[in-house]
């Protein structure tokens, strides 16, 4: 159950990556090697069976991935929910190495 992995799953914060679907930018709030929130923008169809997607950072090159497949699990307001597949076996320590909470990296860029 997608929803029930969201909870359950390590989520990162990257303060440098967004979400591009079908040209449009979105901001990411936080993401697990599973799924993405995503803060909404208006005039995007989130469950219209085909669109094109990629993870967008322009600090990160590493990070610009395509999306291969991306579905709805929530929405709230102005954050959607979706479930999202890349094509990385490494992603999720990528994810990791450049979450902004991860204390190892606020310790070196303020100890």
């Amino acid at each position: 159950m997608p929803g029930f992995d969201r909870r359950t799953a390590q989520r990162y914060v990257l303060g440098d990556l967004g979400l591009e679907i079908n040209g449009v930018w979105h901001d990411t709030i936080d993401i697990s090697k599973r799924s993405v929130a995503i803060v909404a923008q208006q005039g995007v169809d989130y469950a219209a069976p085909r669109v094109q997607a990629r993870f967008v950072s322009g600090g990160v090159a590493e990070l610009n991935r395509e999306v291969l497949t991306l579905h709805v699990i929530g929405l709230r307001r102005s954050r959607v929910i979706l479930d999202y597949t890349v094509a990385d076996k490494d992603w999720e320590a990528l994810l990791r190495q450049h979450d902004v909470n991860d204390e190892q990296i606020v310790n070196n860029a303020f100890g």
